[in-house]
């Protein structure tokens, strides 16, 4: 009998910088992240990930607007496939926009935008 090896591919996932683009009135307490398979990665902070064939990644910007009555946030999405994650050649690097819309007191439908630049990283 042959002998078969797997070798599971990784990446890494590193949130380089969150950019505020522009701010009319939303407010001034953010948070802001990376979700990944609800792991949760902030600034400056590494996920590694292993890589499954038929699994496809998606990884989600989050900026929230942290209020004691009530909390504004924003989201938007990327999908990749296994397909998309193994053709990186060493590492890439993405972005995002995420836009919060103010959803109460005198500043309600006011927006703020938000950059999310993030690299993945082959892992050796």
């Amino acid at each position: 009998m042959g002998t078969t090896t797997s070798t599971n591919k990784k990446i890494s996932i590193e949130l380089q910088h969150t950019l505020q683009l522009s701010n009319n009135g939303v407010g001034h307490d953010w948070n802001n992240f990376l979700s990944i398979n609800k792991n949760v990665i902030k600034k400056g902070e590494k996920l590694t990930v292993e890589l499954k064939k038929r699994a496809p990644l998606r990884i989600e910007a989050h900026a929230i607007e942290e209020d004691k009555n009530y909390s504004d946030a924003g989201e938007k999405h990327m999908d990749f496939t296994y397909s998309d994650l193994i053709s990186i050649k060493e590492s890439s690097r993405f972005e995002m926009d995420v836009i919060v819309m103010e959803n109460g007191g005198q500043n309600a439908g006011n927006l703020a935008k938000w950059k999310f630049i993030f690299k993945i990283s082959k892992v050796e």
